[in-house]
């Protein structure tokens, strides 16, 4: 199960917006002449290092931390055991973890886990120094390691770790479906939110009302992983919690991809026309710490359209980035038409501006005729936002593919247009991860790569956890 599974793995560990235009000033004739203010060159950034920690099988990274002294923590799943930067695996897939120096050196490497298959899927540092992990747990029914034991199905799981990596304690959530971890993060009042998803009725989540099917989900806790609360959102189909952040009144801002038209979903762009299993709409809620909805938007086209990253911008805007194959409806811009010669739908990196009550403002579609997708993305200045995201197209907005899927590097200005881009990899396959900026503009992506060339060295063999440090 463990060699089928991978595909779909990379898949599920997974999945950047614009251009811009300038206005000149008319010369009256008796005028002198008019000198262009002088231009300051595009910033694209330089790669100060390139790491590729990993072992001899399968390492694919999810998520990371920038700490203050420009240290990163690092969060993935490894299927290697014991050799290169691994220290040992439990069985099956494990949690890894490493630390990083600012200058790119390994300080500590641990794994977590047990018989089963455990998936690292997100990180957050806690005000106590340590962090917290978000995986997926599935097939062990025993506890061992200090992991489990599990309900049937597939659970989330929670771990506690000290700064040195040391495990101080799990938290398994779910019932006899399956229940998803996700992005988590810490709110001004110290507790520890984790949104997610699951279709469970039973377990640890028997008293919590169900909207139907796979429900978008939001627990709290405390910084020592005490249960405070969970709550479920959605409608009577599929709705899933992919990204989450702190708005700056200090409540929280999610995005969800939504296969509902009913429930809490309102103004659902889906056109159920039998392919609803590959359709879905982006939906963006605003709760109190408390879980209750303060407001919810609902955006996108009649196809697949899916969010990974929101963020509340300095100017008080939010936006999320993610994908979308629709070209009707919220958008505009989609690439994948017949004058690209495919006739198969393909993903197109999708950014919305929403107003701070979560009324559109603008939207761009990125991209070309293949596959492009947004991952992650971060404030650089001003409304200025770098995306981080996956490519293997070879037109349209991108340039510079180095073969296969490239991580795709894209900065946008405050208005959407697009400043610039970079494909960065190798010729095999490069997949995002997550991006971060530290208090000196250094820039920090994690991401994983079956590539040897290019702008990748040092692969372990298949699937290497990769690092890259800009500046």
């Amino acid at each position: 199960m463990l060699i089928s599974s991978r595909y779909l793995r990379l898949f599920s560990l997974f999945i950047l917006s614009i251009l811009s235009a300038c206005k000149q000033s008319e010369v009256k004739p008796v005028a002198p002449p008019v000198v262009p203010p002088e231009v300051s060159p595009v910033v694209q950034y330089t790669t100060q290092w390139q790491k590729m920690p990993g072992g001899q099988q399968g390492d694919w990274a999810t998520s990371h931390v920038t700490l203050a002294d420009g240290s990163l923590v690092i969060v993935g799943t490894t299927e290697s055991n014991a050799s290169g930067d691994v220290p040992d695996t439990k069985g099956g897939t494990d949690v890894w973890v490493i630390k990083l120096t600012k200058a790119g050196t390994m300080v500590w490497s641990k794994t977590y886990g047990s018989y089963g298959d455990e998936n690292g899927l997100s990180i957050v540092a806690t005000v106590d120094g340590g962090f917290i992990i978000g995986a997926s747990a599935y097939g062990d029914l025993t506890s061992k390691y200090g992991i489990g034991p599990t309900h049937d199905g597939t659970d989330a799981l929670l771990i506690k770790i000290d700064s040195e990596g040391n495990m101080i304690k799990s938290l398994m959530l779910g019932g006899n479906g399956n229940d998803f971890a996700g992005p988590m993060v810490q709110a001004p009042d110290g507790s520890v939110w984790m949104a997610g998803s699951t279709n469970s009725t039973d377990g640890d989540l028997t008293d919590i009302s169900s909207w139907g099917d796979t429900d978008a989900w939001l627990v709290k806790l405390d910084v020592n992983l005490n249960l405070i609360q969970q709550k479920k959102y959605g409608g009577s189909n599929e709705d899933r919690f992919t990204c989450l952040t702190i708005s700056s009144d200090g409540n929280l801002l999610l995005a969800a991809s939504t296969k509902s038209t009913d429930g809490q979903i309102a103004g659902s762009h889906i056109v159920n026309d039998g392919s609803v299993d590959i359709l879905s709409d982006l939906w963006v809620v605003k709760v109190d710490l408390n879980g209750g909805l303060i407001w919810k938007k609902d955006f996108g086209g009649s196809k697949a359209d899916r969010p990974s990253s929101i963020l509340q911008l300095s100017n008080g805007t939010i936006l999320v980035s993610g994908e979308t194959m629709s070209g009707d409806g919220d958008i505009t811009g989609y690439h994948n038409h017949s004058d690209h010669g495919v006739s198969n739908a393909t993903d197109d990196g999708w950014v919305i501006n929403l107003s701070s009550t979560g009324n559109l403002l603008w939207q761009h579609c990125l991209g070309g005729a293949g596959n492009d997708t947004f991952q992650s993305a971060v404030e650089v200045t001003n409304g200025t936002t770098l995306l981080l995201g996956l490519t293997d197209s070879l037109d349209g907005d991108v340039t510079g593919n180095h073969g296969q899927s490239d991580v795709w590097l894209v900065e946008i200005g405050a208005d959407g247009k697009l400043n610039w881009q970079r494909c960065v990899g190798g010729s095999r396959a490069d997949w995002p991860a997550s991006i971060t900026l530290s208090a000196d503009k250094t820039v920090s992506i994690s991401a994983y790569s079956d590539s040897n060339d290019g702008d990748t060295s040092g692969n372990h063999g298949y699937y290497d956890f990769w690092v890259l440090h800009l500046q």
